[in-house]
């Protein structure tokens, strides 16, 4: 019973974002945790810039395979964040990572010099050169 409820609110959620502006859908989204409303976002292929900025994610996210263009500002994920295989051009700012972070198979031509990852950093088959050095705040291996 419980799966069908959760079938039929996704269902109603997307009908009733159909033909919305923005501005609609972030009022139709705003009664959601974060994490729900990055669910759908990405369940219902919305508009990335729907993210809200400073947010924090308690636990993994995964976003590749999305042709994603950014990510919100001054995002915090406790876990690791794999946003592989988008169109990424540039990390957000103030970005921290208590995991591995992989952001391999973008358009990344620089890395944020404030980046903190606690884990690895995956960031092979982007535009980096080949002289990119390790950001201060990465622990673990950066592999290119």
């Amino acid at each position: 019973m419980i799966i069908k409820y959760k079938e039929f609110c996704n269902e109603s959620l997307k009908d009733q974002m159909k033909g919305k502006s923005d501005d609609d859908i972030k009022k139709s989204l705003s009664n959601l945790s974060d994490s729900d409303k990055i669910k759908n976002i990405i369940k219902y292929k919305l508009s990335y810039y729907l993210l809200p900025n400073n947010l924090t994610i308690n636990g993994h996210l995964v976003c590749s395979y999305n042709q994603l263009t950014k990510l919100p500002d001054n995002l915090i994920v406790n876990g690791n964040l794999n946003c592989n295989t988008n169109k990424l051009i540039k990390l957000p700012d103030n970005l921290i990572v208590n995991g591995n972070l992989d952001c391999s198979y973008n358009q990344l031509k620089e890395l944020p010099d404030n980046l903190i990852v606690k884990g690895n950093l995956y960031c092979y088959n982007n535009q980096l050169p080949r002289s990119t050095k390790k950001p201060i705040g990465v622990k673990g291996e950066m592999e290119l």
